[in-house]
This record gives structure tokens, C-alpha cells and sequence, in this order.
């Protein structure tokens, strides 16, 4: 069969990786998968490609006076549009609510008679959602030109009265955590018409790696207490530093090591001495130098403050952390700390500055079940969070509801 994805990030940031995921799965199941997700480098053309041997099309990114992420792009829209009026597919799934995403999926649909899937995985609208928490409030977003930043509100307030209209369209929507499908349930969606589905981890890429040799690689001390976090923006900046700070007044030796973008503002928490001393930022490094970084962690630290946004998502770097087979450090916001708890994976914090610094004291306290803890999160990301595991779980789904059967090529 022929499946069409569509994505609206570039390609490896956000949601990307959870589209390419079950475009792999599916993908080895026989089936002709072609990805559009945008390009982060082509304004006017498409790139084609062949990723995983599956079609993956990056789109142009030409959108004046908007992210190109926000899938507004004019010849985005119609490189992905045309492409779904010539091509005929027996199923679409759109991994957003944007146009990029929810235009070319109706357009199959009626080119098609295809079944339309719409997958919801973050939480965008309302004052706790994404746009109003942090994308307004942030420092690049009130440094742009005022009729850009009017602008793009006027986008914004469009696409959180999309977010919701899109899933009673769709054919069957899957939701990546508990507090969406609450919130689709509040819309009057049917039960029958939800599957809430994590994203994965991604055994294949991260497996667990010699501690002392990444950190020889890392340049980092064989000794001391080293706490990674990985992120592509760091929404909740101020709880994680607040946090460490805390820590570092009773494990001096302990280390932050960031994977990604510097802190914006670490001198709010860190004297300038802690911060050469003790936070060790990569910076956005290749996904394939990620497993030495987290490898050379002894733990892992996920801090999300308790908000819709946060409670409505599952971060990506769940699945990293699991298959890295290093224990976590959580606050509990969202599905994932009680897996984690379940699974005797790692320490569950309240969201706060306090409680946390408290946990990560108590992570060094327990590091004689370091191992022990890794393995369980090792195993949990081979069962339960297995991509294989979840993309049946999706194509049972739609066989059973929508009558399509993915099973059979």
C-alpha cells in the first residue's frame, strides 16, 4: 500500500522524528512510504531523497515574516498539494495541524477516498499552551518588528482554533499522551475515534555505551557526578538551573552536561565561576555523536514545569534517555513518570526547584543501583516503547476502525 506522511518541521527537529519513526515501520513492512517534512536550506525547490530507502521530499521553506516551521509557506503548499492530487495513496497521516500538513491530507483524502489520520502531540493553544507561554513571551519573539510580531499573533490566534477543528475532520486521531485525549474527549471527539500512542524509543541508534571511554572521548572527569539533559530549546531553563544550583551547594563536583543550544540566561542561577566549573554545554551536536554524550552521564534529567503544554506532549528525549540504558530524573508532569515509576527506571520529582535538587541528591545517594535502574530502563525501551510495538498497536488501530488493513502489503 501506498502511505503519504506529512510533517511541518525540518528535518531533525520536533515531531520529524516521531513521523520518521512510523515511516520506518512501516516502511519495513513492505508498504511505499513517502515523508514531506520542510527543508532547512532550500527556499524556492524540494529535495528528494531516499532516507531509510523510503521517499522522503523536503519542501521549501520560502514563508516571508513566519518560521518556516510554521507551515505557511506558499510553495510548500503547493509542491505537497500537487504531489496529492497525482499521486493516488491508501492512507495519509498528518503529523500536525498545520497547513502544510492538513491541506495535502485532505486533498488525498478526496483524491483517494483514503482514511485520514491526525496525529496530536503537542499542546499549542490556550494561555498554558506553546504560542502563549513561550513562543510570545520569549526574548526572539518581542525582538522582531512590531507589524511581524502582530502578524504572526494573528497566525497564531488562527492555528489554535485549527489545532481543534482538525481532529473532528480526521478519520481517526492518534494523541501522544493522556492529557490530549482528555482535552479531544472535551471537544466531543468519540472514544472509538482516539488512540493515545507514545512515541518510541530508538534501540537501534542509542544503545547503552562504556561510561569511562565517553568520557575520556568528552574530556570530562572519571569521577564526578555528571547529570545530562538534552534538549533543542530549553523551555524550562529556570527550574533546571534553579534545581542544579541547589544541588551544587551539597555536591560541588556534580556537572551539568547539556546537549544542546547554550542556557539563555545562566548567570540568573550559576555564578560565573560554577558555570566553568561545573556545565558543560555541546551544543546542537549530530544525532550520531548523541549516544557518547549520554553515555557518559550517570543520570538523566527531564525538568518540565506543570503546565497544559507540558502536561499535553512527550518529549522526544524520553526514548533517547531509555535506550541510552541510564536511569532518569523526572518531575511528575505527563505520562512518562509513570512509566518510569512502574518500571523502577528512575526518580519521580515534584515540578519544582527544590524538589528536584532533592532527587538529584538522591540519584547520587543510590548510585550503587545505577546499573540496575539503567537496565530497567534499557528494558523498557525494547518492550513497551519499542517502535516496533507501537506501530502495531497503530496498524491494528486502523484496521479495526477504519477498515484498512496495513498488515497485508
Amino acid at each position: 500500500m501506498h502511505i503519504l506522511i506529512t510533517n511541518h518541521n525540518v528535518r531533525g527537529q520536533g515531531t520529524y522524528w516521531r513521523a520518521l519513526q512510523f515511516a520506518r515501520q512501516l516502511h519495513m513492512r513492505g508498504h511505499t512510504v513517502t515523508m514531506m517534512c520542510v527543508a532547512a536550506d532550500k527556499r524556492f525547490r524540494a529535495r528528494r531523497s531516499h532516507r531509510d530507502r523510503f521517499t522522503l521530499f523536503e519542501t521549501p521553506h520560502w514563508a516571508p515574516g513566519l518560521d518556516p516551521q510554521e507551515g505557511w509557506g506558499l510553495l510548500d503548499l503547493l509542491f505537497r498539494t500537487s504531489h496529492a492530487l497525482v499521486r493516488r495513496v491508501d492512507l495519509v497521516y498528518s503529523f500536525s495541524h498545520k497547513p502544510n500538513c492538513i491541506i495535502p491530507a485532505r486533498v488525498a483524502r478526496m483524491r483517494s477516498g483514503c482514511p485520514w489520520v491526525s496525529d496530536w502531540c503537542d499542546w499549542w493553544g490556550g494561555p498554558e499552551g506553546l504560542f502563549r507561554r513561550w513562543v510570545i513571551p520569549s526574548e526572539a519573539f518581542q525582538a522582531l518588528p512590531p507589524r511581524t510580531r502582530r502578524w504572526r499573533e494573528r497566525i497564531f490566534r488562527r492555528e489554535e482554533r485549527r489545532e481543534e477543528r482538525v481532529r473532528h475532520r480526521a478519520d481517526l486521531v492518534t494523541l501522544i499522551c493522556h492529557a490530549l485525549r482528555d482535552r479531544a474527549q472535551g471537544l466531543g471527539l468519540p472514544e472509538e475515534k482516539l488512540l493515545v500512542i507514545p512515541s518510541g524509543a530508538p534501540t537501534d541508534a542509542i544503545t547503552p555505551g562504556d561510561k569511562g571511554r565517553a568520557r575520556r572521548a568528552l574530556g570530562l572527569s572519571q569521577t564526578a557526578y555528571v547529570l545530562g539533559y538534552m534538549a533543542n530549546m530549553h523551555l524550562d531553563e529556570d527550574l533546571l538551573l534553579r534545581a542544579f544550583a541547589r544541588l551544587l551547594d551539597v555536591s560541588p563536583d556534580a556537572v551539568l552536561l547539556v546537549i544542546g543550544p547554550p542556557f539563555d540566561h545562566p548567570d540568573r542561577h550559576l555564578t560565573p565561576q560554577r558555570q566553568a566549573t561545573s556545565l558543560r554545554t555541546l551544543g546542537s551536536i549530530p544525532f550520531s555523536e548523541v549516544p557518547t554524550a549520554l553515555a557518559a552521564s550517570d543520570v538523566l534529567l527531564m525538568p518540565l514545569s506543570d503546565c497544559h503544554y507540558n502536561r499535553g506532549r512527550w518529549p522526544n528525549k524520553i526514548g533517547d534517555y531509555i535506550a541510552a540504558g541510564r536511569p532518569v530524573i523526572a518531575t511528575d508532569v505527563g505520562d512518562a513518570p509513570d512509566l518510569l515509576r512502574r518500571h523502577g527506571a528512575g526518580w519521580i520529582a515534584a515540578p519544582t526547584a527544590e524538589a528536584l535538587a532533592t532527587e538529584m541528591a538522591q540519584a547520587y545517594d543510590d548510585r550503587l543501583r545505577w546499573g540496575e535502574m539503567g537496565e530497567c530502563a534499557r528494558e523498557l525501551a525494547m518492550t513497551d516503547l519499542s517502535w516496533h510495538r507501537l506501530t502495531e498497536r497503530l496498524i491494528t488501530a486502523i484496521h479495526v476502525r477504519l477498515g484498512l488493513d496495513l498488515s497485508r502489503v
